[in-house]
């Protein structure tokens, strides 16, 4: 099996079919398949446990399938049978704690990842490399620093740095922010992928955090139980699930019991129009989709059970007449008192998912 033309620049398209991993009796991935596309940010999104890192590992060439293929720009690197080695992928990755050496300063920790590639220690074109992957990263001044003498940050663009000093057409990220204090979570994450869009590189992101999937990637790949649930972009996946599971891990969800018959769909809120199936479903209600205290006199009385307050707005956790939760995110000048009457509504926007 050969190795990838690793010469080009030119960003690589990933692809996965039937990707299947086992570690003993236990099957991790099962049957997984998605297309990663050419120079956009991909995110493997799932809780713990899910085999999100696995997968990474196999992307990477640590581990070997069970079965499928791994393709990378349609040349096969892994199936059952065969694997092309990690060093001849073309492939930057960044492990989830960054694994810096902490005994070398920060320009001969990106100086790793090239020493061994296509520059020689030492040279000219090394150094410039070098020069360049701390001005891309915005480390100026800071070269000769050890990992110890940096904020968690900073370590984390170190580690960037070096993934990207060779040039790899795929960067994989393992939960890269995870360590990091929820307070620069979201700025160093808004960071690292705005250098990898500057730089072109076809990324593949996996994390467990919701938030972090849905305001970065482009491409969102829900895994749940070692299986594909969703793929598509954040707001095809936010605005129109394709199982409560996955309505429920993306973003707070509102699942109502429902009962479609006779072309409407009826649930503790309403009813609309349905030319699906007659049978026990589920009315999916966004939040930011419910409406307190509606002008036109609908909706259905509630009691405040919860609220929270956000400054920029907030949310009432009221409970139906027949016993079901709703949130509902308001502005903080509706925000009613736990114990009070309100009157639920919503705007319309609901979906029906299969039980």
């Amino acid at each position: 099996m050969s190795s990838i033309d690793t010469s080009s620049t030119r960003a690589a398209t990933l692809d996965l079919i039937d990707v299947s991993k086992s570690f003993g009796d236990v099957e991790v991935l099962h049957d997984v398949s998605f297309c990663a596309p050419s120079g956009r940010v991909t995110a493997i999104l799932g809780p713990s446990g899910q085999g999100k890192t696995t997968l990474l590992r196999l992307i990477a060439g640590f581990d070997r399938p069970d079965a499928g293929r791994i393709l990378i720009d349609s040349v096969l690197v892994s199936d059952a049978h065969s694997v092309v080695p990690p060093d001849r992928r073309g492939i930057g990755y960044v492990p989830q704690d960054g694994a810096l050496f902490p005994h070398l300063s920060v320009e001969r920790n990106i100086a790793f990842g090239i020493s061994a590639g296509k520059f020689k220690r030492g040279h000219r074109e090394q150094s410039r490399r070098i020069e360049e992957m701390v001005h891309l990263v915005g480390l100026e001044g800071l070269g000769e620093r050890r990992p110890g003498e940096i904020s968690g940050g900073q370590r984390q663009r170190v580690a960037l740095a070096r993934a990207l000093a060779p040039s790899p057409r795929l960067v994989l990220l393992d939960e890269p922010f995870s360590a990091l204090d929820a307070s620069m979570r979201h700025d160093i994450s808004q960071e690292v992928v705005s250098i990898l869009r500057r730089t072109g590189t076809t990324t593949i992101m996996v994390t467990h955090d919701q938030q972090e999937a849905m305001s970065i990637a482009d491409h969102v790949v829900v895994l749940l139980d070692g299986r594909v649930a969703q793929q598509g972009s954040p707001s095809e996946i936010y605005d129109s699930p394709a199982c409560a599971r996955v309505a429920r891990f993306i973003g707070d969800a509102n699942l109502l019991n429902a009962l479609a018959h006779d072309g409407v769909v009826e649930h503790a809120l309403g009813s609309e129009p349905w030319n699906g199936p007659s049978g026990q479903a589920t009315i999916l209600l966004r939040p930011e989709h419910m409406v307190l205290n509606p002008k036109d006199g609908t909706g259905r009385i509630g009691v405040v059970e919860g609220r929270s307050y956000f400054g920029h707005d907030g949310t009432l956790v009221a409970r139906l007449a027949n016993g079901e939760l709703v949130t509902l995110r308001v502005p903080t000048s509706q925000l009613a008192d736990i114990g009070d009457n309100v009157r639920v509504g919503y705007d319309g926007t609901t979906r029906v998912l299969p039980n």
